[in-house]
Order: structure tokens, then sequence, then C-alpha cells
């Protein structure tokens, strides 16, 4: 199973927190987007743009970038 760290959540604060990390459920390519749980505990779609891969760089550098 793929993880995901939310990174941005304007607008969207009472449905996804920044920082938290989510398993994707499913990738939708074509349309830039992954089906999370989100803190409603439905699963909706999200852009992809909004989360970075859990366990790589660049999620490391998100995590820096959230304190």
């Amino acid at each position: 199973m793929e993880y995901v760290i939310c990174v941005f959540n304007t607008d969207y604060e009472a449905s996804l927190e920044k920082g938290k990390i989510y398993p994707v459920l499913e990738k939708i390519e074509n349309f830039n987007q992954i089906k999370i749980i989100d803190e409603s505990h439905e699963s909706y779609l999200y852009n992809t743009d909004w989360f970075y891969p859990y366990g790589t760089k660049r999620m490391e550098l998100a995590e820096k970038s959230l304190k």
C-alpha cells in the first residue's frame, strides 16, 4: 500500500490535516487525483499536488517545511 503526507489543506482544513499521513486507496492518474479517507471518515478524491509520497526525500523536505 502506498502512503502520502498532506502538505496543503487551504479551504479544506476540516477534511485534511496538514502533516498527516494517509493511505492511498486509488490513483486516478489521468486527472492527477488520489482517493483517500479524509477526516470525515469518507473516501474522497483530492489533487495529488496536495500530498507528497511518504518515505521519499521529497516527503522529508515537506515535513521540515511544516515545522
